[in-house]
């Protein structure tokens, strides 16, 4: 995220605001990018492609891997501000990289955060973030443009945002309409996530909401709301959770909290080694490094930062099997429910 965005943050946190220009409806689409509402510029174009290979070919990925290269985000629709990042969608089958879809985006997300720090690079003003996309997961933006193609994939709208986060209390109105709750599933046995009476379980992995995830967390009215949605979850007892709050913020009386830890250089390898099985090129200073970039970002955010409270048992999974780990939590659980 650049500089001129994470001063807009401070300066709307300072203000007790969330009043976002980034909603705000443009005439046309930016002229600095745009030739025309139907067309980039053919040397924006040609750089964005350039800028992908490059990303991808120093992963040693093969050019004939890549299906699509896609420009979307708020330079690709009315909403644009001096703020936006150019978003370079880079589009492939993760069935062709690995069997393990987490793991290949995982993979993917460790390479772009070191990429996009290293390299800053700017056109006409603006950052340009490098993301790798499943071909598998729907666009989801209202604005999709084909660099490959050099024509819309999904063409964008003036429509006005359906949800108002100009102030606080249109925020809070809508919050108070969400029930959350989970539902087992009559097929799969397994309990998934159901928002006002729908299921969502497959909405709420969507890239889009992935993306967003990190900045709408930070919304302090937000995140109150997901702790009591939480707590009246858990008053139902007999259930596990895990988060790097749950704890200290959600349920800071838990009959139980376990703190996992390792040392770092061992979480590196053991990431490290499940990337090498994918056969995929990273370098251990690199998965270390996001992992250092994670740690820092959750132990030092204002709301509900990661710590370990006075009653958690410390578990400490530097030296121990997997297998291992699972006897541990199963005897503490044991004593706790015999």
């Amino acid at each position: 995220m650049n500089t001129k965005w994470n001063k807009f943050l401070l300066e709307a946190k300072e203000n007790d605001s969330i009043d976002l220009p980034s909603l705000e409806i443009k005439n046309s689409l930016n002229m600095n990018v745009w030739q025309s509402e139907e067309r980039v510029k053919p040397e924006i174009t040609s750089r964005l492609i350039q800028i992908a290979l490059d990303f991808m070919d120093s992963m040693e990925v093969a050019q004939e891997d890549i299906i699509d290269i896609t420009f979307t985000g708020s330079l690709a629709n009315f909403n644009w501000t001096e703020y936006s990042d150019i978003d370079l969608h880079i589009m492939v089958d993760y069935r062709d990289i690995g069997d393990n879809d987490s793991l290949v985006r995982d993979f993917f997300n460790a390479k772009k955060s070191d990429w996009n720090k290293t390299h800053k690079i700017m056109i006409r003003g603006h950052e340009v973030e490098v993301y790798v996309q499943d071909i598998n997961e729907p666009h989801v933006s209202t604005g999709v443009y084909s660099l490959l193609e050099d024509q819309w994939l999904v063409k964008p709208s003036r429509m006005k945002p359906r949800i108002d986060y100009k102030n606080l209390k249109t925020l809070k109105t809508i919050l108070d309409k969400i029930e959350l709750e989970f539902i087992k599933d009559k097929v799969s046995g397994s309990y998934e996530i159901h928002l006002n009476n729908k299921n969502v379980e497959q909405n709420i992995r969507s890239k889009k909401v992935s993306e967003l995830v990190s900045e709408i967390s930070k919304i302090s009215i937000i995140r109150k709301k997901l702790v009591q949605m939480q707590r009246t979850i858990g008053d139902k007892k007999g259930i596990v959770m895990e988060g790097r709050d749950i704890g200290t913020v959600v349920f800071p009386k838990a009959e139980l909290k376990i703190f996992m830890q390792a040392d770092l250089n061992i979480r590196a390898k053991r990431r490290f080694n499940e990337f090498e099985k994918l056969g995929k090129k990273i370098s251990l200073e690199e998965v270390k490094s996001n992992l250092i970039d994670r740690d820092n970002k959750d132990s030092n955010r204002e709301d509900s930062p990661l710590k370990v409270t006075s009653n958690s048992l410390i578990l400490d999974t530097t030296s121990i099997t997997l297998e291992e780990q699972i006897e541990f939590i199963k005897k503490e659980a044991k004593k706790i429910t015999n």
